[in-house]
């Protein structure tokens, strides 16, 4: 269920454990009360946010690290990462890389050309 930031204002107390994996973060906590859970990752748009598998909103708290709005009780919190824009640079890499091995292939064949003739 989705929490307004006024339903959520007050910081999470409770029993937290957490880990890192190389490019996500999986926390399992124990909340007595709703609040922001907190966590000092600086805060950037290729973060997701999944609480019991269910996809949330990522605030930017303090400026700097991420918050997200929880509810009492147990959850599963998983942050993950994904580069922004990795699949358009890699797209325009390839089509760079193709455009460049024409053009290649292109300069040779005129040059063949051009000494034979």
């Amino acid at each position: 269920r989705r929490r307004s930031r006024a339903q959520c204002l007050s910081a999470c107390t409770g029993v937290v454990d957490y880990s890192f994996g190389e490019d996500s973060i999986h926390i399992q906590a124990d909340t007595d009360k709703n609040g922001i859970l907190y966590i000092s990752v600086p805060y950037s748009i290729g973060w997701e946010a999944y609480i019991n598998g269910e996809k949330i909103e990522i605030l930017k708290v303090n400026g700097f690290g991420m918050g997200i709005c929880m509810g009492e009780g147990k959850h599963v919190v998983e942050f993950q990462y994904h580069t922004p824009y990795m699949r358009l640079g890699m797209m325009l890499m390839f089509t760079g890389i193709i455009a460049c091995s024409v053009i290649l292939v292109y300069d040779i064949k005129e040059k063949r050309a051009a000494s034979i003739g």
